[in-house]
């Protein structure tokens, strides 16, 4: 037998081709490690800075995430938070991405961060018409919210006028006012009757409602605000945002 025909048929790999796949293996999960040591810190941090009840889910974006980590500056991080109460008004779903995040390597490493800076911020705020409804009966308990038409609002309930019940209801629209959602009724109805102009803009004042969103936990100014067949949705922006621990 030849030693051409004593070789086996399966070639091993060189071994610096071994060598080059077990350590882009260990790269890869150290990558991952840091990055949920990195977004664990800034969820703890936002939860303290903002006494929330629950830690919001963090994902930072980027491969590989060394790079970042050892720079400690960060280009993109989405926040998701669920059950946020601001106001007295409970805010179903807020989605925020931050951009350009820093948090040094060495803070992540010891698990023990004082600060974390934001450039920029940009939230996303769902609020549902049964939390709306909730919050508005805290001073208004005969008033219910829901969607209607074209964008605008439904706002219904039986109101005393002059000693009598009066069963009202008024297309409103929704805008920005100062840190609040104003809603403001365009037609209103009574039912079951014709009302005057007088009695128009009695219950016009009876069914405008503010809603206010303060404070957002990553938001310093709301922008917009517009009604969905699911939510009224609403989007704040913030500059410069620092998290201490202990608030700030």
């Amino acid at each position: 037998m030849t030693k051409m025909a004593m070789r086996s048929p399966h070639h091993r790999a060189p071994r610096w081709v071994i060598a080059a796949t077990v350590t882009v293996a260990i790269l890869v999960v150290v990558d991952r490690f840091v990055a949920y040591g990195a977004e664990t810190l800034i969820a703890g941090q936002i939860r303290a800075a903002r006494n929330l009840t629950q830690s919001p889910s963090v994902s930072i974006a980027g491969f590989p995430f060394l790079t970042q980590a050892i720079t400690g500056h960060y280009g993109h991080v989405h926040i998701t938070l669920n059950g946020l109460v601001a106001s007295q008004l409970r805010i179903d779903q807020i989605d925020a991405d931050l951009s350009a995040v820093t948090l040094p390597l060495h803070d992540v490493i010891d698990r023990s961060v004082a600060r974390i800076p934001i450039a920029r911020t940009t939230e996303r705020i769902q609020l549902r018409y049964d939390d709306l409804t909730r919050f508005v009966r805290r001073q208004s308990p005969e008033l219910r919210l829901s969607y209607g038409d074209n964008g605008l609002l439904r706002v219904t309930g039986t109101l005393r006028i002059a000693g009598q019940a009066v069963q009202a209801a008024a297309d409103a629209a929704v805008a920005v006012h100062d840190q609040a959602v104003a809603v403001t009724p365009q037609r209103v109805h009574a039912l079951g009757g014709v009302i005057d102009d007088a009695l128009s803009r009695l219950l016009r004042d009876r069914l405008t409602v503010l809603i206010p969103l303060r404070p957002l936990p990553l938001g310093q100014q709301l922008m917009s605000v517009r009604a969905t067949a699911e939510a009224v949705e609403v989007v704040a922006t913030g500059q410069n945002v620092v998290l201490r621990t202990g608030g700030g």
